[in-house]
């Protein structure tokens, strides 16, 4: 199966590795990210991961990068920079990792938390906020509106996510040296606790 995401005039496709299943009890999904060099044809010259150590399912992903196509845009002339994050089932003992999801473009650098509201909290709202995010070349949030949500949301709950997102900063994607704008689609979630 191919998934594709356009990025910044990039698709990355994750060939024969994104694989849909429900995740087993006590299967938590884990975010990898690498710092991804391509050429201007979109060859990977590097992978380094940014958040994970050296494990073997940062190994295992870092070695399917290298079997995934990147396709470049037509104004990519000698290189380009950008961040792959992976959704994965991390390894076990008896299975390898499992590829949930990937995209690639602008990486989260400082992201703050949103309030929540606390007549939602009394109420017990909970859900997610997903944000569609317009980043600027200098990684700053130029631009965010509320894609879609999820669960019992409130306008008040979006509004809180909105408010964080105007402050987060993301580390952009360098096309021949030259920081690139980007769009990408960001959850905000709320769960409820049930400590009172």
């Amino acid at each position: 199966m191919n998934r594709k995401n356009r990025v910044n005039g990039w698709v990355a496709a994750a060939c024969a590795v994104v694989l849909p299943f429900a995740a087993a009890a006590g299967d938590a999904p884990r975010v990898y990210t690498y710092q991804v060099q391509l050429d201007a044809k979109g060859a990977l010259q590097s992978a380094t991961p940014v958040d994970a150590g050296d494990d073997a399912t940062s190994r295992q992903l870092q070695a399917e990068l290298a079997k995934w196509i990147f396709v470049p845009s037509d104004n990519a002339t000698s290189s380009v920079t950008t961040w792959v994050r992976v959704n994965a089932i991390p390894a076990s003992s008896d299975a390898p990792a499992r590829v949930l999801s990937a995209n690639a473009g602008p990486a989260p650098d400082r992201l703050s938390k949103p309030t929540y509201p606390a007549h939602a909290q009394r109420k017990g709202y909970e859900g997610v906020v997903v944000l569609e995010v317009a980043v600027g070349t200098d990684g700053a949030v130029s631009a965010a509106r509320v894609h879609d949500t999820v669960g019992s949301i409130d306008r008040a709950m979006a509004e809180s996510a909105l408010a964080a997102a105007r402050s987060w900063t993301f580390r952009q994607e360098v096309v021949d040296g030259v920081a690139q704008q980007g769009k990408l689609l960001m959850p905000v979630c709320f769960v409820a606790s049930s400590e009172e």
